[in-house]
């Protein structure tokens, strides 16, 4: 008798798992899984269109570089407004060359191929593109666009570029640049309302899904990297270089620390916090 009892009270005590009738129910035929992971590909190279104009602010400008002070006035490690009038037109060209080192040094492959366009015309742009893609064949492109010194992009998704005098701005479509730069690719967009133009790529990709499907899909759309918001400003501060977007993808170790020494000697001297980049 004794024995019974305890043998209940053990049985009592012992958990049941998997008793539930999500589990006791007759198993549902699961439908095969998609590939969701992307076909690894090597980058070519790319397209690196630096439209600064450093002559002249965009009419849209919020907050002039002129009355930026510290880091804040900084592309590439470059201060635009250092050099001398006569060399205006030469600082692009450091820039665009910096930024290409900065693309070499992250990538770690001395076979990669960029081409610099400096405040580009469309036909400029739309030649380097297509050039690049010849080049590339089915390899990944890069598309980089500094836009700190042309308008912000419009709401029908348009970046803006120089006309061949430098006098007015030209627009053209981001799904235009992605046509002409193919796919597979990659966009990099540092500039104000960049979400604009993610929405713009965005759209390009799900009407190549209607016409053609999920393969057509994937090569009209590329993966896209944006700055901000559909309207936001880039942020402006003495503490992190105009272009941090840019720093914290091509010298993420670097930039990191250079904000983490600024905030403890801002910190340390009792001034107010830095913002948030």
């Amino acid at each position: 008798m004794f024995q019974r009892q305890k043998s209940d009270t053990k049985l009592r005590r012992t958990p049941s798992f998997f008793t539930e009738a999500r589990h006791l129910a007759e198993p549902v035929e699961v439908q095969p899984s998609q590939e969701w992971r992307v076909k690894s590909t090597r980058t070519h190279g790319g397209v690196l269109a630096v439209c600064l104009n450093a002559e002249v602010e965009p009419p849209d400008c919020v907050f002039p570089r002129a009355l930026r002070t510290g880091a804040g006035r900084l592309l590439c490690g470059i201060d635009p407004l250092g050099a001398s009038q006569a060399e205006q037109r030469k600082v692009v060209g450091r820039i665009g060359r910096q930024l290409e080192l900065q693309y070499e040094q992250l990538h770690g492959s001395r076979s990669t191929v960029f081409k610099q366009c400096l405040d580009p015309t469309v036909e400029a742009l739309h030649r380097a593109c297509r050039r690049q893609r010849r080049e590339a064949r089915d390899e990944a492109l890069l598309f980089h666009f500094c836009g700190h010194g042309v308008p912000a992009p419009s709401e029908l998704g348009e970046i803006w570029l120089f006309n061949d005098s430098y006098t007015e701005y030209v627009p053209v479509r981001a799904a235009d640049v992605a046509e002409w730069l193919g796919g597979p690719s990659l966009f990099v967009l540092d500039c104000p309302c960049a979400g604009r133009l993610v929405r713009a790529l965005a759209r390009r990709g799900a009407d190549a899904a209607t016409a053609g499907g999920a393969a057509a899909a994937a090569a009209a759309a590329p993966v896209v990297l944006g700055a901000t918001e559909a309207d936001e400003w880039l942020p402006v501060a003495d503490d992190f270089p105009a272009d941090v977007f840019t720093a914290c993808l091509t010298r993420p170790l670097e930039t990191a620390l250079q904000l983490a020494m600024r905030s403890s000697l801002r910190r340390a001297s009792g001034g107010p916090p830095p913002p948030a980049a």
